[in-house]
């Protein structure tokens, strides 16, 4: 027989804090036989704040890092005009210059980017960290 131990979940939302780890014992339920012989992970992902209709706010600092980040890791193939060679325009006409079109696009950019599909190819170079920081600012409500 096994037992469910829950484990305390970080202040950050569930769906965010699974795409980040990937590791669901941070952010749901694990659970393990007393003699230890076998554990299985189960990660709950539950809507953000600003999916549930909530208004959370992210730390004030965590939107400059946001603009920095999309400026260069995406900008250069989601602009007006394309500065990244074989992109005369933006693709799928989703253009990320300003904080109110990423704020227009949210659900596509945050799936591109927990699917790792975004930058395409990684082409921009897109750290682990960068991709990190702008789930958790999703996940944590996403404002200007």
């Amino acid at each position: 027989m096994h037992s469910k131990t829950a484990v305390p979940a970080p202040a950050r939302s569930a769906s965010c804090s699974a795409a980040l780890s990937g590791t669901a014992d941070a952010c749901g339920v694990k659970e393990s036989n007393p003699a230890g012989t076998w554990a299985v992970a189960v990660a709950v992902a539950a809507p953000g704040p600003a999916a549930a209709g909530m208004q959370a706010t992210a730390p004030s600092g965590d939107v400059s890092r946001v603009q920095q980040i999309v400026q260069v890791r995406c900008v250069p193939c989601h602009a007006v005009k394309p500065t990244q060679a074989g992109f005369s325009a933006a693709p799928n006409g989703l253009v990320l210059e300003t904080v109110d079109q990423l704020l227009a696009h949210l659900p596509q950019v945050q799936q591109q980017l927990s699917a790792r599909s975004m930058p395409l190819g990684n082409l921009t170079s897109m750290t682990e960290e960068e991709r990190s920081a702008m789930l958790m600012w999703i996940g944590h409500g996403a404002r200007h």
